[in-house]
């Protein structure tokens, strides 16, 4: 089944939003201190993006959320 944007409501099209900008800043600089920069994947912060994977997943193969799951990994992100 395809799911459109137009289809997902509010809270559908923050958890899409909020996982694509999670991911990019995964690329971007975290420290920077003039001779040493790093990223976020060797800050070891891909394990908070960890916590978007539940309700990515969900939402991408429109299932429903379990709630105690989605909520105690939306109050840790």
């Amino acid at each position: 089944m395809k799911v459109t944007w137009n289809e997902w409501k509010l809270g559908e099209r923050i958890i899409f939003c909020a996982s694509i900008c999670a991911a990019i800043s995964l690329l971007m600089p975290w420290v920077d201190i003039g001779l040493a920069t790093s990223n976020g994947f060797s800050q070891g912060t891909f394990l908070l993006f960890a916590l978007f994977l539940y309700p990515l997943l969900k939402l991408l193969s429109q299932t429903p959320f379990s709630f105690y799951p989605a909520l105690g990994m939306s109050l840790t992100a």
